[in-house]
């Protein structure tokens, strides 16, 4: 966990500290319940997470010349699980099990070895309660009758063993049942597939934004690695969204472990969309650090931050409420339009728009649009052009020529897509 002074004041690091589980009075959850019922019945409805999720992946994917083939919250990197029950872990319980268990046997072989009086030693009257609660039933020790009271302890040993020892099967029971072995065996398998992963994305906060920037490059095909202190969070939208294929490391983002168990020295893209700007300034200056080629697109809500940003190594910045701000005039002034580029950048199979960078020995460099004749070839349409020098050319005339390492900005099906990749060199 991290503690901060201030913007830039020195972090303090300790490690091994769980995140809290909060909650919230049954009250405040009927009121959020109230207000989401009431945002449902509005003609026209915004979210600007999922618009700025879509952006934060826009702009890294498009820094990084590529070609596509659920919490964040008040601790800055996790959305607060309401309500949501605090489990002992499987390692307390288990030892738990043992130790009654244990105590059991002792307590019966000490009892016996009072009893006799010394006659039978501490281990031979703690062997023969183990044999009793075991069930195994080898027999009585010679003369054990003789001693007055043993059968009674030995009654006792037999009912309270039996309970102790179902005690104890069932709680390994449990817990083969519900999967930690499996669980083990998964994560070791993850940790495989980091290893083997490179030139991938890395998702830096799976809150309301981060959630759907992570969904919009599996959609788009692209290798992605999630990064989230919140486990639970991870392991239930792995299950509910992704299959159990999802990739992640639960950790705090800010600290550069995780980032290295993320493999970022081999990523070609991050994104930082955690909640405060101070710890997107921090994962950039780690990410930088480590990854010096690394694309950085991350998520920034004071305008203010936007200069620290910059110098922390952030390529690209996208502001949710300026997003949110114009999406929500565009909805009352240009409906259709706001409809259409919604279908546009949404993972459609039927239209979608991609970026296609022109290989130096492709056959459409040094040609113009007009003899490329994109259109007729493929059934793309070419909306923009972005030069190598990082400049745009929008709607770009039929004598425009296409320069090596430029960037096509095309509208299209999935069959004209993978055409004009193939043409421009990129598949």
């Amino acid at each position: 966990m991290l503690a901060y002074s201030d913007f830039g004041a020195q972090r303090h690091i300790r490690r091994g500290d769980s995140p809290s589980v909060a909650r919230v009075p049954r009250k405040r959850r009927a009121t959020r319940a109230g207000l989401a019922s009431k945002s449902a019945r509005s003609a026209a409805t915004l979210s600007p997470p999922s618009a700025d999720g879509r952006w934060v992946a826009a702009a890294l994917l498009l820094g990084t010349g590529s070609s596509p083939a659920p919490n964040e919250g008040i601790d800055g990197r996790a959305d607060v699980q309401y309500g949501e029950r605090v489990q002992v872990p499987w390692s307390q319980r288990v030892l738990l099990a043992l130790a009654v268990l244990g105590a059991v046997v002792l307590a019966g072989g000490v009892a016996l070895w009072w009893l006799t009086h010394g006659d039978f030693s501490l281990a031979e009257t703690c062997y023969f309660a183990l044999i009793t609660v075991s069930t195994v039933g080898f027999g009585e020790p010679p003369a054990l009758v003789n001693y007055s009271g043993t059968r009674g302890v030995v009654a006792a040993l037999i009912v309270s063993g039996v309970v102790a020892l179902a005690f104890f099967e069932s709680t390994m029971t449990a817990m083969l049942v519900e999967g930690v072995i499996g669980k083990a065996v998964r994560r070791r398998r993850m940790m495989r597939k980091l290893e083997q992963m490179k030139n991938h994305y890395i998702v830096a906060g799976c809150g309301r934004t981060g959630r759907y920037c992570l969904a919009e490059l599996v959609a788009l095909g692209q290798p992605v690695v999630a990064i989230d202190q919140n486990e639970q969070l991870l392991e239930r939208m792995n299950h509910d969204q992704y299959g159990g294929k999802l990739v992640y490391v639960v950790g705090d983002a800010t600290d550069d472990h995780a980032l290295i168990a993320a493999g970022v020295q081999k990523a070609k893209g991050l994104v930082a969309a955690l909640t405060e700007d101070r710890d997107n300034v921090f994962v950039a200056l780690s990410s930088r650090t480590l990854n010096t080629e690394l694309t950085i697109a991350a998520k920034v809500l004071d305008k203010e931050n936007e200069p620290k940003l910059r110098k922390a190594g952030v390529d690209k910045l996208v502001s949710p409420y300026q997003i949110g701000g114009f999406r929500l005039a565009s909805e009352l002034v240009r409906p259709r339009t706001v409809q259409f580029l919604d279908g546009v950048q949404a993972n459609n199979r039927d239209y979608h728009m991609e970026d296609v960078e022109i290989s130096p020995h492709s056959a459409l460099a040094g040609k113009t649009l007009r003899e490329a004749a994109l259109r007729g070839t493929t059934n793309a349409l070419v909306v923009g052009v972005c030069e190598p020098d990082g400049t745009f050319i929008h709607n770009p005339r039929a004598e425009h020529l296409l320069q090596p390492r430029a960037h096509l900005i095309v509208v299209g099906d999935e069959k004209s897509m993978q055409e004009i990749r193939e043409l421009a060199g990129a598949a």
